[in-house]
């Protein structure tokens, strides 16, 4: 059975410092950070949305990830993998709201795939820095679309209960994006994403097929490495931002204005 991911480098914001690093992969599976300050700047493309949590046991720690996807609707598999593993293991399948009876503590992440001086990288947006991001959405018209702009990302602090301090990410809209090189970016990733889903969503669903899964890590695995690297999340977002399917902190990529 062939695999086919899309992998692009990762844009790795640092919600201890504010900084915001690229993560490229070696060919091998690490990921070396190149620091790129505090702010950047680029045009959305894509948005797109899984579920993750962390949860620390002795002597390490469990990390729970759902394939990435385009809408609550869609059929999630569930992941875990310790930091030691050398793969992930498939652990459930179903809707996430099945998922989170199973699993409270799973939260949202949005992957913003994001043309960034000219490549086409990947961000993943959480916790509280979810606030800022639904805010830009709302600064949007019903006839205005996210790649028209360039988006700059910046960050503030703030601090939780316990004095402990942690940035948010902030998000500003700039001036109009290049269409012509935006069109062809947005064309490159609709495509490599919708061969990666369609790939994943024919797998049999046997036992064999199941364990293939586990054997050859069909999610973008690559991502999750990098993941390993980062810091402790900031505190979850105290905004709860509702939906029509009743789930908070939950925003249906398909109502965004794209």
């Amino acid at each position: 059975m062939k695999q086919v991911k899309y992998v692009v480098p990762v844009l790795k914001f640092n919600g201890n410092t504010g900084e915001i690093a690229i993560l490229k992969p070696d060919g091998q599976g690490n990921f070396t950070p190149e620091p790129k300050g505090t702010t950047v700047q680029g045009v959305i493309l894509k948005i797109r949305r899984t579920f993750t949590a962390f949860e620390k046991i002795p002597g390490g720690s469990i990390r729970y990830f759902t394939n990435e996807h385009n809408s609550f609707k869609d059929k999630l598999t569930l992941f875990e993998r310790s930091k030691d593993d050398r793969k992930p293991r498939m652990i459930q399948e179903g809707s996430i709201k099945e998922m989170r009876e199973s699993y409270p503590n799973l939260r949202l992440r949005q992957n913003l795939y994001f043309l960034y001086n000219g490549e086409v990288v990947k961000l993943g947006v959480r916790g509280k820095s979810l606030s800022s991001l639904f805010d830009y959405y709302k600064e949007f018209g019903p006839k205005e679309h996210l790649f028209q702009f360039v988006t700059k990302i910046t960050s503030h602090q703030e601090e939780a209960e316990g004095g402990i301090s942690y940035f948010v990410m902030d998000f500003e809209r700039g001036s109009e994006s290049d269409l012509p090189v935006v069109a062809e970016k947005i064309v490159e990733v609709a495509e490599n994403l919708a061969a990666q889903d369609k790939a994943y969503q024919e797998m049999p669903v046997i036992e064999e097929a199941k364990e293939q899964i586990k054997d050859n890590g069909i999610p973008v695995i690559e991502e999750e490495r990098a993941e390993e690297q980062e810091t402790p999340e900031q505190p979850k977002a105290s905004k709860q931002v509702s939906t029509t399917d009743g789930e908070p902190d939950e925003v249906k990529v398909e109502d965004i204005p794209f």
